[in-house]
């Protein structure tokens, strides 16, 4: 009789908790693949969602590249024009430059004939001076 009431008091509460849990199983895989089945639906909504806030920031991203080619298109054309002009001063200022250096021969050249004007100017005063000195005497 032990073995029956050792059986009645565990075996039966026993096989009764592996008969629930055996029954359950396909109830709670089911409760499993719904739950993964939800979570792959959240994860796929916040991918979807990254992926259009990622596409929106390439869009204005692209914009942005393009505003920036244009702007070194327009600063590339105005630093070809500076350059040009630069060119342009560089030779002014050449042209200068050699009519300056001209003008400083001409200078130097009027500058000496002046002094030698006045050593001829100076020798005819004396000239004149002991001339006169001569008739007056």
């Amino acid at each position: 009789m032990e073995i029956l009431e050792i059986l009645k008091d565990y075996g039966l509460p026993v096989a009764t908790g592996l008969a629930g849990w055996w029954a359950g199983r396909p109830r709670e895989k089911a409760d499993i693949d719904s739950t993964n089945i939800d979570s792959a639906k959240k994860v796929l909504e916040m991918s979807e969602d990254i992926a259009e806030r990622l596409q929106a920031q390439l869009v204005k991203s692209d914009e942005v590249i393009e505003a920036l080619k244009e702007k070194f298109k327009i600063e590339l054309e105005q630093g070809n024009t500076c350059r040009k002009a630069l060119k342009k001063v560089q030779e002014e200022l050449s042209e200068w430059k050699s009519i300056a250096e001209r003008q400083n021969i001409e200078l130097e050249a009027l500058r000496t004939e002046i002094r030698e004007l006045r050593k001829i100017i100076e020798e005819h005063e004396k000239a004149n001076s002991s001339t006169r000195n001569m008739h007056a005497n």
